[in-house]
């Protein structure tokens, strides 16, 4: 078992998902697009980089992400998200699924959102995959959608950058130029909409043992630097083992007395980090 905890950095409310990523689809799922870049090139290099289809299923791997609400003026620090990956997928094979007969009226709201976290669809010319095209307002600014399929695209010599479209050269090269070309879709475990989950001596016991160090609190949950200052990490803190289980166990135990049914939506456009 792995877990990935971050910190959701563009929503600040410890009692609500505010921004589209992650997306509660409903009760029972959640998209996870664009962000959290690094696990995103890492989860593809090792699940999707050796397919063909752009699709994998991981529901027996036993993958969670743990989500932490921004630092706001209040210094209010909660779980806001949890989600067992169940399937790994490039963008390509999201959209196609998504919108295809069997599936399109789940993920209908999703796709027609302007904050759409599927904020890409895909290009074919000859009934090849070549690209994408961006499809929603998500990083849309400074082509930071760009940066969430490729890494380092400046002058890069193997794409072509047209307005909204982003081409391969060579569409063969598929694998070794759009590293980071994957999403998730994850279980619900949990989701905040009235109410973040509080992060109490037991969670903050394992977080300091997966970290290895004491000067973690509710506020800075992956402690303090030199200065005092919460430590942000802006990659993700990854726990396994024995611990890992013991936090989703007791996240999940946890959710059972919180009460997050009824109506979302995202209000806020994710930011990433430069």
């Amino acid at each position: 078992m792995k877990v990935f905890c971050y910190i959701l950095g563009s929503s600040k409310n410890p009692d609500r998902v505010e921004c589209a990523i992650p997306y509660k689809i409903d009760e029972e799922s959640i998209f996870f697009g664009p962000c959290m870049k690094l696990l995103r090139r890492r989860l593809y290099r090792e699940y999707l980089q050796n397919l063909d289809d752009g699709e994998c299923d991981v529901s027996n791997e036993e993958l969670y992400i743990v989500g932490f609400n921004g630092l706001n003026n209040e210094r209010v620090r909660k779980i806001v998200w949890v989600g067992k990956i169940i399937k790994i997928m490039t963008f390509e094979r999201a959209y196609n699924l998504m919108t295809d007969e069997e599936h399109k009226e789940k993920y209908k709201e999703m796709l027609d959102h302007p904050y759409s976290p599927l904020h890409v669809m895909p290009i074919y010319e000859n009934n090849m995959f070549v690209g994408y095209k961006l499809r929603s307002k998500e990083h849309a600014e400074k082509n930071q959608w760009i940066k969430d399929i490729i890494d380092n695209y400046e002058n890069n010599p193997d794409i072509i950058i047209e307005n909204d479209y982003l081409k391969l050269k060579d569409p063969s090269k598929r694998k070794e130029v759009f590293i980071q070309d994957a999403c998730f879709l994850c279980d619900n475990i949990f989701f905040a909409v009235k109410s973040g989950m509080e992060i109490d001596d037991k969670i903050l016991n394992i977080l300091k043992k997966a970290r290895q160090r004491n000067d973690i609190d509710e506020v800075c949950i992956f402690g303090r630097d030199k200065n005092g200052n919460c430590i942000a990490l802006r990659n993700y803190l990854e726990i396994e083992g024995e611990l890992a289980k013991k936090l989703i166990e007791y996240i999940k135990e946890k959710s059972n007395d919180i009460d997050n049914n009824g109506p979302w939506k995202p209000k806020l456009l994710c930011k990433p980090l430069k």
